[in-house]
């Protein structure tokens, strides 16, 4: 209850609709919110691929045991040391399901047979959701053999402590199918709390546009969801299912790329309850895409004709998101037309931002054994400093489409932000009682404004 001066009538009261800013508090759990974690301070991609981002202003590339396709995931510790990661089991060329093993490429006790879908963009993400459980979630096929692009949402819970680590339950379905290959996840305005989206897929001749966006409410105790909400542009396409979603580090933008739809959108993100809102959008073939650390800058990688899922011809273009005008400031920075290299996916690290690619000609070739890289990834045009096939891969490692699907991990609380209380109502007018018109949330404090009402 809230009051004004003065005495309060034992039944009448003024219910006062207006905004309310709520100022998050922020609880400390050791293992999830003190400091700077550095769970994402590993990526195994490809065929034997690593990159250790301990050290941002030396990065090092390391030689690990796994291979996989287009979906990987790893996961480090608290203090960056890698603990686990995704690799594909060929042993089972049906459905090639996934081990999850450990640093030295042991598969974990419970990790075999792991339903993820080879070939998905954001197939997988590790998310800690307790001091000593870390939840994968992934995308896992449920109609292999009449739909190879049509996934239902998994989840697979591993329990980390003083004793090791081990599967503790897998592939424990989440009610929800007919998704594309695309999971994003963000920190919740509490800091502690995880939303993760996810997309409906337009499936087949008969099937239906879907603008169809769910998301889920991820706590240390509860899964919540899913919740539905319809923005933005329709899928249509078979191949709409294609392409990548991703979300800024400062948890403000999420972008959806949709290959067959020839989609880019923009939407914000209201951290608090989840809803997005559409802010952008243009008709480009696009296949993946990745915002600059301060989110202002947007890398697209772009398909040059209408054959978007075969096509080498491609290029690497750059959204200036910190203009009202957007279209304009969009700039080609590299081109691979005639030279039969498949650009593939973005995604960001260490302040830079990294890009696959594969060669049709010969994996030796540099594209394969290399990530190129946007160096000054803030600032627009030339000056961000793309160098293509410039970070060697270790040994004899080589890239595949993919590289892990990693959040920002260390997105912390907003510090106040408001609520919407509703419609103003006076029921008792001419008496001074005030009650709060929408329920309290626990790790929260309240206060009115403005002040004077």
């Amino acid at each position: 209850m809230i009051r004004k001066r003065g005495q309060l009538p034992p039944i009448c009261y003024i219910y006062r609709m207006k905004w309310i800013c709520c100022i998050s508090v922020l609880v400390l759990v050791p293992f999830i919110s003190v400091g700077q974690a550095r769970f994402d301070a590993n990526w195994c991609f490809g065929n034997g691929a690593g990159i250790d981002f301990s050290d941002t202003a030396n990065i090092r590339t390391f030689r690990q045991s796994g291979m996989t396709f287009e979906t990987c995931a790893s996961f480090s510790n608290f203090l960056g040391k890698l603990l686990f990661f995704l690799q594909a089991d060929y042993s089972q060329p049906t459905q090639n399901p996934m081990l999850l093993v450990d640093s030295l490429g042991n598969t974990l006790q419970g990790g075999d047979s792991i339903n993820v879908g080879i070939s998905a963009t954001n197939g997988a993400l590790f998310l800690p959701r307790s001091q000593n459980v870390i939840t994968l979630f992934h995308l896992g096929y449920y109609d292999f053999f009449t739909c190879q692009a049509c996934y239902t949402l998994m989840r697979t819970e591993i329990l980390v402590d003083s004793t090791g680590m081990g599967v503790v339950s897998k592939n424990q379905g989440m009610g929800l199918s007919d998704i594309e290959e695309k999971i994003a996840a963000v920190r919740h305005a509490n800091g502690n709390d995880w939303w993760i989206y996810l997309h409906g897929v337009f499936r087949g001749l008969n099937g239906l546009c879907t603008d169809t966006f769910y998301r889920y409410l991820i706590t240390p105790d509860a899964i919540l969801g899913p919740f539905i909400q319809q923005v933005g542009r329709p899928s249509c396409e078979n191949y709409g299912f294609a392409g990548e979603m991703v979300v800024s580090d400062n948890g403000s933008r999420m972008a959806r790329v949709s290959f067959g739809d020839d989609i880019l959108e923009i939407f914000s993100i209201d951290r608090c309850t989840g809803l997005l809102t559409s802010v952008y959008t243009d008709t480009i073939i696009a296949y993946s895409c990745e915002f600059s650390p301060d989110g202002k800058m947007l890398y697209v990688v772009q398909s040059l004709d209408s054959l978007a899922v075969v096509s080498e011809d491609r290029s690497l273009v750059q959204y200036d998101f910190s203009v009202s005008d957007v279209s304009p400031t969009k700039t080609t920075l590299f081109t691979t037309i005639d030279q039969q290299i498949y650009l593939a996916q973005l995604e960001a690290g260490g302040g830079k931002c990294f890009l696959t690619a594969v060669s049709f000609i010969s994996q030796n070739d540099s594209p394969n054994r290399s990530l190129s890289v946007i160096n000054s990834p803030n600032s627009s045009g030339v000056a961000c400093s793309f160098q293509p096939f410039s970070l060697s891969l270790a040994d004899s490692s080589y890239t595949d489409y993919g590289l892990p699907n990693m959040p920002n991990y260390n997105l912390g609380p907003i510090g106040i932000y408001k609520a919407g209380a509703g419609r103003d109502t006076v029921l008792c007018p001419g008496n001074s009682g005030l009650r709060l018109g929408t329920p309290p949330l626990a790790k929260l404090v309240y206060r009115w404004e403005p002040a004077s009402t």
